[in-house]
């Protein structure tokens, strides 16, 4: 999603510094008015985590995770603080991609990176794609995830809609449910090339090639994590 911002960005079709609100009137409700694409880039935006719950079903329906997003309230000034903002962080950006551009964020990805590239890397895995995929294992000596209340886990099960680590449980991250829904603050899939392909186009083109992203953008990209978490 930072990716696929920055592109915008850098075609002058997103500025970063703007309220997200200039983009997506109704995310100004509730004191988050002032809240700017940077922040969310940077996780300082002061939401990272939804308040209610929200289904499996609605989670992957999209909108209701929208409407769930416009009626949150900031749990600090934005800009002032950082936390992780995991699932909200994707949706969030790629609401707004999907304003600017009419597309959803998976479809957004492979249009502007995924096909031109030649990357086998989605924002929603096709059906095609499922089968000889390697899977989730379970890290020998993982520590225990705090308890369902406390925000990491709030954070990065969407308030229990998903599992975390969930190796072979429905929902978990074997799940083609889960792994075929845009899901993008943490559902892109990729074969390792696809990856290091998408890292390399970014930064220094493929083998020569056109790359994504200008010596600037990646310099903006940097600094946003550096002073998101410095």
């Amino acid at each position: 999603m930072s990716l696929c911002a920055h592109l915008l960005a850098q075609e002058g079709r997103l500025d970063l510094d703007a309220p997200v609100a200039w983009y997506w009137p109704e995310f100004a409700r509730h004191g988050k008015e002032a809240i700017t694409c940077r922040m969310v880039l940077g996780h300082r935006a002061g939401v990272p985590a939804l308040d209610g719950e929200l289904a499996f079903d609605e989670i992957a329906a999209w909108k209701p995770v929208i409407g769930a997003i416009e009626e949150l309230r900031p749990r600090w000034e934005p800009g002032t603080a950082y936390e992780y903002h995991g699932h909200v962080f994707g949706v969030l950006i790629g609401e707004v991609i999907r304003r600017i551009t009419g597309l959803t964020p998976g479809a957004y990805f492979r249009q502007a990176a995924g096909d031109p590239l030649g990357l086998r890397a989605w924002i929603g895995l096709p059906a095609e794609e499922f089968e000889g995929r390697a899977r989730l294992v379970e890290g020998e000596g993982r520590p225990e995830m705090p308890g369902p209340e406390h925000l990491l886990t709030r954070i990065v099960t969407m308030n229990g809609a998903l599992v975390f680590p969930g190796v072979d449980v429905p929902h978990g991250w074997n799940d083609p449910a889960l792994l075929g829904m845009e899901l993008p603050g943490a559902g892109a899939t990729a074969s390792a090339s696809g990856l290091a392909g998408l890292y390399a186009a970014a930064v220094t083109g493929i083998d020569g090639g056109r790359r994504l992203l200008t010596p600037a953008t990646v310099a903006d990209a940097v600094r946003e994590v550096s002073s998101g978490q410095g």
